[in-house]
């Protein structure tokens, strides 16, 4: 199995477009030869590995010629005959191999022997794509260079985690559809974590891995925060050298001013160590201290700034999805208006430097999409600069700032995606030519090297086309126009990347039709079919949503052919239904005449009320009778959230009771059902808002997804993650909930009808770590004295370390220990303890079952002898970090 992996989700997602297809590649010599010969290499994007087997197609004039590339991904076409003068031969490629999306490269013109660099992007559905992070568990700092393998049958597959912790990993599955596998991360002086995961098609993030120090490593560890001594804000990018007799290491600092080294004191107990820091615009800061071997250390540094400078710093994000963007160009120059910078021109004069050089700072972020730039001010307070944010594939996002002496944080600075830059419009109408009405329904057929695509045009008869002609300047296709009683018009046309063009068509009915008339060769209207419909449910009006449905018709004749427009009739339409009579439904317009090909269309609007409307269509012939159709087509639903249909729940396993109160970042999911008065779904997309409070007003208990939309089925979905502050909630009842602490509620909202407020909530408890396991105080004075054939119960309580109950899924245990009398005795017994359920349920509230419980212990023997007994009682599960909690009482077996 040939597997790929990837070290970034961007380096996989923003690949490299090719410009070579579009510009002049030929290789000329002192002649031009008769023939030439194409060669090349085909790689990965993702890996710039050779891809094998893919398949290189040439085409030109009427010759067609495939080859395959080797396993070093090199191909070589056989030879192709070029015209003697200078203009030589324009030919196709077309490159595709499983697993990779095929490349189209059109009008490459060639003049002589060609090599051609070749990258192909991985199509993700032959691939398995593992995201994660991965972080200290003491510290949540993000650890760099961790190796994460993944284990195939004959492979293993592995990539290093970047200096924010993140990984990504891309296996082609190879035509599998799932596969099981074992996830392994190591970092040295840290312990191994291993997970079996099973592989399917696509992306799956695994979230945050948490990896503990191996404190018998001989691995030290070094983290800290750089910050700047006046406003204290942290530092980015600042150069951090690590030096001492056993190690040397760099790095920078993050976004938010945190470094990290993991020294190896290669089996010596300590080590003398040096740290630099170094920054534009600051005086240069130092650290010497001694590290132990294994021992965790935080060196927090604070930098001056030598006040000449500002330093301004932020970082660069992807507009649509938040992702940060490595390898942007950030560029500080001096602002359009001179007048404002007089006096730093002046500065840069009196300096030497030269002002037509109006670029004060430039530099490209950093792989969490930070970055820092230095402007010296010389002996100014301010400068008023331009700021430019450009990144390939993006508009270029430029602004004016007065930047201060000292730290200017600029925050996230959002950039968006620039699609002119690869896309290409295609509009126009069509029409009928003798009538020069619109024609509607006509099927329009676009035909590229690229793209094959459809579509139908509106009732005003127009169309459009977007493609993506990635990353080539122009392409050439064929645009097929069709519809029954019309003939066939077929046209050219060529578009440049970011360019619209405009095509309008006029149709020519087809000229005979038999049955029709003897002036026009089309007969009268005598049937009508609905031809199309927008959409078959809309929503009440008021709600924001979709509320009207376009009908189209189409009027025949006796034989079925559409009527002309020498045969035009006047179609009149007629709701019925509940929206209508109790809601105020209403269609417009409420009749229209046939356009060229018989087709008329009305829209209906929904009003208040929910339900089915009927639509009549109806024709009055000149005989007085009538030619009708009676479709039941639109259904009238999504009215305002209400009240009695707005349900919160927390989802299961963990319903009331989740491990969050010692752990940060353990989420649980949220669900809430939103109906209207009619007791259906609310329009899809309704928002609902989503927090946490104490009962006081106060958010508590880390953080939860604010928003949320519906669903088709009027569900909308939010995840809470535990955390700071942590949560209590005062004033509850104390036998069922203690003081409050470890309990919050999650509220979710929305609006209803005239604004009203439509609100559900719901208590839930972040049980905390385990806490001991309590028996009877009698316990721990005398032991329990059970009789020979007998039983005894045992109050045991089992909870958290604030007296709530453990999560569902905790595994408890009972068993016994019996000293056995010497082997020569004959005597035979049976000691057993029951009773316990064998895991924990979902409990909200302490009492009988949730944290109190009862051990029942039996015994028997055949001899009258005292046995001594022990019972032991085990919990496991995730309030206990998986680890064993466990408590024991002793015991007498009498006769």
């Amino acid at each position: 199995m040939k597997v790929r992996f990837g070290t970034a989700l961007l380096i996989g997602i923003l690949a490299i477009a090719f410009d070579w297809s579009c510009k002049n590649n030929n290789i000329v010599g002192t002649s031009v030869p008769t023939s030439a010969t194409i060669s090349g290499t085909v790689t990965s994007s993702l890996s710039s590995s050779p891809v094998t087997g893919a398949s290189v197609i040439l085409i030109y004039g009427s010759v067609r010629d495939t080859t395959y590339t080797g396993s070093d991904g090199k191909f070589q076409l056989p030879p192709l005959e070029i015209s003697s003068d200078t203009a030589g031969v324009n030919v196709t490629l077309i490159v595709s191999a499983t697993g990779f999306k095929s490349r189209t490269y059109s009008n490459i013109n060639v003049k002589g022997d060609l090599s051609l660099p070749i990258t192909l992007d991985i199509d993700p559905a032959f691939y398995a794509i593992i995201l994660g992070v991965v972080r200290d568990s003491s510290t949540a700092y993000p650890l760099r260079d961790a190796s994460v393998s993944i284990s195939l049958p004959g492979a293993v597959d592995t990539a290093t985690t970047l200096q924010n912790g993140a990984f990504a990993i891309y296996i082609n599955l190879e035509g599998l559809k799932s596969l099981p596998t074992t996830l392994t991360i190591t970092k040295a002086g840290f312990k191994t974590y291993r997970s079996n995961l099973t592989l399917v098609s696509g992306t799956d993030s695994i979230g945050t891995i948490f990896l503990p120090i191996d404190k018998g490593s001989t691995i030290a560890h070094i983290t800290g925060t750089v910050t700047d001594s006046r406003t204290g804000q942290p530092i980015p990018s600042v150069n951090v050298v690590l030096s001492s007799s056993i190690a040397g290491d760099s790095t920078k600092t993050l976004g938010d001013g945190t470094y990290r080294f993991d020294p190896n004191l290669q089996g010596q107990p300590s080590a003398p160590v040096t740290l630099t820091f170094r920054q534009t615009g600051y005086n240069d800061a130092s650290a010497n201290f001694t590290i132990n071997s294994g021992e965790s250390l935080t060196e927090n540094v604070v930098m001056t700034s030598n006040y000449n400078y500002a330093i301004i710093t932020g970082r660069v994000r992807d507009s649509l999805s938040g992702y940060v963007l490595a390898g942007a160009k950030v560029i500080v120059a001096l602002s359009g208006n001179p007048g404002s910078n007089t006096k730093f021109m002046a500065s840069l004069k009196s300096h030497s430097h030269s002002v037509s050089s109006i670029v004060l700072d430039s530099t490209t972020t950093f792989v969490d999409g930070s970055f820092s730039l230095a402007v010296n001010l010389f002996d100014l307070d301010s400068i008023t600069a331009t700021m430019t944010v450009s990144e390939p594939g993006y508009k270029v996002y430029q602004f004016v700032q007065t930047f201060v002496k000292g730290a200017n944080y600029l925050g996230n600075i959002l950039v968006s995606l620039d699609n002119s830059l690869t896309t290409a419009h295609i509009t126009g109408y069509v029409t009928d030519i003798q009538s020069k009405l619109p024609i509607s329904g006509v099927s329009v057929y676009v035909t590229t090297p690229i793209k094959v695509d459809s579509t139908k045009t509106s009732f005003g008869g127009s169309y459009s086309f977007d493609m993506n002609l990635q990353g080539l300047s122009s392409i050439s296709g064929t645009l097929l126009f069709s519809l029954n009683s019309y003939n066939d018009t077929l046209i050219n046309f060529s578009v440049n990347a970011g360019q619209t063009i405009s095509n309008n068509i006029s149709l020519s009915a087809k000229p005979v039709i038999v049955g029709g008339d003897s002036n026009t060769a089309r007969g009268i209207a005598r049937s009508i079919s609905l031809l199309n419909i927008s959409t078959q449910e809309i929503s009440i009006h008021g709600v924001g949503k979709n509320e009207t449905s376009i009908l189209t018709f189409q009027v025949l004749d006796s034989l079925g052919f559409p009527i002309d427009i020498n045969h035009k009739v006047t179609v009149t339409f007629v709701p019925s239904g509940i929206p209508v009579t109790q809601g105020g439904a209403y269609v417009t317009p409420t009749s229209a005449v046939s356009d060229g090909s018989g087709d008329v269309s009305t829209t209906i609007n929904s009003g208040t009320a929910a339900g089915t409307i009927q639509l009549t269509a109806q024709i009055a012939l000149s005989s007085g009778s009538f030619v009708k159709v009676f479709p039941n087509v639109v259904t009238v639903d999504g009215g305002f959230p209400d009240q009695a249909h707005f349900e919160l729940n927390s989802n299961p396993p963990h319903s009331q009771n989740f491990a969050g109160y010692d752990w940060s970042e353990v989420a649980q999911g949220f669900t809430v059902q939103v109906g209207d008065k009619y007791g259906n779904p609310v329009a899809p997309k309704t928002a609902v808002y989503f927090t946490t409070s104490d009962g006081l007003g106060h958010p508590i208990g880390g953080i939860i997804t604010a928003a949320g939309q519906t669903d088709v089925d009027g569900h909308a979905n939010a995840t809470l993650y535990s955390g700071k502050p942590l949560p209590q909630v005062p004033g509850l009842d104390s036998t069922l909930f203690g003081d409050g602490t470890g309990y919050a509620y999650v509220k979710s909202f929305t609006q209803g009808e005239n604004s009203s407020i439509v609100s559900d909530s719901g208590l839930i408890c972040f049980s905390a770590s385990t806490g001991p396991i309590l028996f009877n105080d009698s316990l721990s004075i005398a032991p329990v004295i059970l009789h020979s054939g007998g039983s005894v119960n045992i109050p045991v309580h089992i909870s958290d370390r604030f007296g709530n109950p453990l999560e569902s899924g905790n595994v408890v245990s009972a068993s016994v220990d019996v000293t056995p009398p010497p082997s020569n005795s004959g005597v035979t017994w049976k000691v057993s303890a029951d009773g316990l359920p064998a895991t924990l349920g979902d409990y909200l509230t302490r009492g009988y079952g949730s944290t109190e419980f009862v051990v029942v212990v039996s015994g028997t023997e055949n001899v009258a002898i005292n046995l001594a007994f022990t019972v032991t009682v085990t919990v496991t599960g995730r309030n206990s970090a998986n680890a064993q909690v466990t408590n024991t009482f002793s015991g007498v077996l009498e006769p």
